[in-house]
């Protein structure tokens, strides 16, 4: 589980000191991923995103799926709440939950005001002075979403009670065959130092930058994740700014893969 979390986050998170706000968030969604490694099922991820009233809600859920089930079943939980305001979003509140064997991992990071987030983690609270521009780990994605197309992207993001930056490097594009359907893709890899783990991702341009692959290596192992199923909600659903609002959780309308390949009319409507 600790492998796909990097997986997913190693490769969707990406950290911003003057962010770039040319693009637009993505519409709400829902979507599904499979995780393998050696061509075996590991786990199964589910995405979601909605807004409403000005506000956002992006949840994730991991578990694990296949053979490793038998033996195990792990979760790992995130939700990220805040404020949308045209194309930017502000965090105001992360979650990440952590369950296994009977026993639960959890941190948390508020954003009381700008400039200024609290984390607790492992028992212990860190009270950080951070840029104006700065994500949980899970709203960084909503950032990239928002952002690809960019050669670089860089972000700031409040991870483990410390302040982390992340740079995304373009690779080109390209297109990928998944069990979702065909898709034009912008391919990134996460640049790191001093580190022996690679990371890249692809984001769908046609599908408001939703990303639909990713793999991971480190220490000979490499993680693959693609998805296999997804909603793209109405684009006239767009965040409402004009007040504040709790988001409610949509349900998941399957896209068969063959509906998926031949008919893109689910995207956008």
């Amino acid at each position: 589980m600790y492998r796909i979390r990097m997986l997913l986050l190693g490769g969707l998170m990406a950290l911003l000191g003057q962010p770039v706000f040319g693009a637009e968030l993505p519409p709400s969604f829902e979507a599904v991923y499979r995780v393998n490694v050696a061509g075996l099922p590991l786990g199964e991820v589910v995405i979601s995103l909605d807004y409403l009233e000005g506000r956002y809600v992006y949840r994730k859920f991991t578990q694990t799926r296949g053979l490793m089930s038998w033996f195990r079943n792990d979760t790992i939980e995130e939700i990220s709440k805040g404020e949308v305001d045209g194309n930017r979003i502000r965090s105001q509140f992360y979650l990440y939950e952590y369950k296994k064997r009977g026993k639960v991992k959890r941190s948390t990071v508020k954003f009381p005001r700008v400039g200024e987030a609290v984390a607790q983690r492992r028992g212990k609270t860190y009270v950080l002075k951070t840029p104006a521009a700065t994500y949980d780990r899970a709203s960084v994605e909503l950032a990239l979403m928002r952002d690809a197309g960019a050669d670089v992207l860089e972000y700031s993001v409040v991870e483990k009670g410390k302040l982390v930056d992340y740079r995304f490097k373009s690779l080109g594009e390209k297109v990928l065959d998944l069990p979702a359907g065909l898709f034009h893709c912008q391919e990134y890899e996460v640049v790191r130092s001093h580190s022996n783990r690679s990371t890249s991702m692809c984001l769908a341009s046609d599908v408001a930058n939703l990303p639909v692959w990713a793999t991971h290596n480190e220490k000979g192992t490499t993680l693959k994740m693609s998805l296999v199923r997804y909603q793209m909600k109405t684009r006239l659903a767009r965040p409402d700014t004009s007040g504040d609002g709790e988001s409610t959780h949509k349900s998941l309308a399957r896209v068969s893969a063959g509906s998926a390949r031949n008919n893109t009319s689910n995207v956008g409507q």
